[in-house]
């Protein structure tokens, strides 16, 4: 890896403090589609979240209608590679891999929530309030990995999200569970694990731009 590439990788998983009163402003397409990720609320508030506010953030990432929408449209694509081709084609097919993608959404929901309460961290989406296109872009790229945390003092800490990408890695694996044979490596686990990393960076830079974007 060359020296500016690592430089790289360093300010984009940099750990970042804050003062709670100044918050900062075959081949991959032959896989199984991702896990679907939830959609965090997007929020302004730098208080800690209550045992209330996961439950409630829980519920609405089980329950949310795009969750629904995410789920048809993985077993649409699926559909559309025929993958996995032990599945087949037809009605019955569609509904199969339907299932498949809410049920992995499920397990990470249900990992993450889990994950978060444990770890005290807070994945919500806090706007960076800033300026300039690369900034807010790196800002949110970064947000894809970290988590934040409230000191006794108040403090914001941001940190890598561990219940995150465990959360994300351990839906990857369990969901090989119920897949045919031509989708349970590992290696197709590691390859759905990427890709869900991508879409939630993707999902993180609209709501950095896209103020309006489904929470």
């Amino acid at each position: 890896m060359r020296i500016n590439q690592l430089w790289i990788v360093l300010l984009l998983l940099a750990p970042e403090v804050a003062p709670a009163q100044s918050p900062p402003q075959g081949s991959a397409d032959r896989l199984l589609p991702p896990v679907i990720e939830p959609f965090h609320p997007i929020t302004t508030r730098i208080q800690a979240p209550t045992e209330q506010d996961r439950i409630n953030e829980y519920v609405h990432n089980l329950l949310d209608p795009f969750s629904f929408v995410s789920a048809g449209a993985s077993a649409g694509i699926g559909q559309w590679r025929d993958k996995p081709k032990e599945w087949g084609e037809g009605g019955t097919a569609y509904a199969r891999r339907a299932v498949s993608a809410y049920t992995q959404h499920i397990v990470y929901t249900t990992m993450l929530f889990g994950g978060a309460s444990l770890f005290r961290e807070d994945n919500r989406y806090l706007a960076s309030g800033r300026q300039g296109f690369g900034t807010r872009l790196s800002y949110a790229i970064k947000s894809t990995f970290w988590a934040r945390r409230v000191n006794a003092n108040g403090e914001i800490h941001r940190h890598i999200s561990i219940s995150k990408l465990s959360a994300l890695a351990g839906a990857a694996l369990i969901s090989r569970l119920w897949q045919p044979r031509s989708g349970s490596s590992l290696k197709s686990a590691a390859i759905s694990f990427g890709v869900s990393l991508g879409a939630n960076t993707g999902f993180n830079v609209e709501r950095e731009f896209l103020p309006g974007f489904p929470q």
